[in-house]
């Protein structure tokens, strides 16, 4: 049974296509190289994220930040460079149904919402729970075939984790299936 220990070993695993579709995600350097580049900065999205990748740096999480914002409040932050990581800003205003789910005696668990434009973070307070089939059938209805098979997976490989995901309207992410895999938790 594997295990993931830390918020920055999910980030290493991820950036690595190994935990589902994820949002394009840079490091610093590779950000701030796109955007020195007249080519290249043309590959970053008009809309970004700016997050932290330990408990020191997480101050500096902002949503909704053109790619100037961002690589201005990365480059005047105290943190180290490789602390911090810049991703494309995720069309939650398409958001179809935003949850966590893990595996239960009962099949499969899920709290979840589906309010369009509304965040994960944002959506907790308010989350329905879903469990056995009719979480299933939930999931089946709101994934894309890759989306579920990724789903089905990521649970033989960490069969104790927590799956953080968003489904949407439209195809996303780096491998473009409707769902993002924001997060793999077994560990922290």
């Amino acid at each position: 049974m594997s295990h993931i220990n830390s918020k920055a070993e999910y980030y290493a695993l991820a950036r690595r296509h190994l935990l589902g579709n994820t949002i394009q995600q840079w490091t610093y350097c590779e950000f701030s190289s796109r955007m020195q580049d007249p080519i290249r900065i043309r590959e970053i999205p008009a809309r970004v994220a700016l997050r932290g990748l330990t408990p020191q740096s997480k101050s500096l999480q902002a949503y909704d930040l053109t790619p100037a914002q961002a690589w201005s409040r990365a480059a005047a932050s105290c943190h180290p460079s490789e602390d911090i990581l810049i991703d494309e800003q995720a069309p939650d205003h398409l958001s179809t149904l935003k949850g966590e789910v893990m595996r239960t005696e009962r099949y499969l668990y899920m709290r979840y919402d589906q309010t369009p434009g509304l965040r994960m973070r944002a959506a907790y307070p308010t989350m329905k729970h879903v469990e056995g089939l009719r979480a299933v059938n939930l999931l089946k209805q709101h994934m894309d075939n890759p989306s579920w098979e990724c789903l089905q997976d990521l649970f033989d490989r960490y069969p104790d984790a927590m799956i953080e995901f968003s489904c949407y309207s439209i195809p996303v992410g780096r491998f473009k299936w409707n769902t993002i895999t924001w997060e793999v938790r077994t560990g922290y």
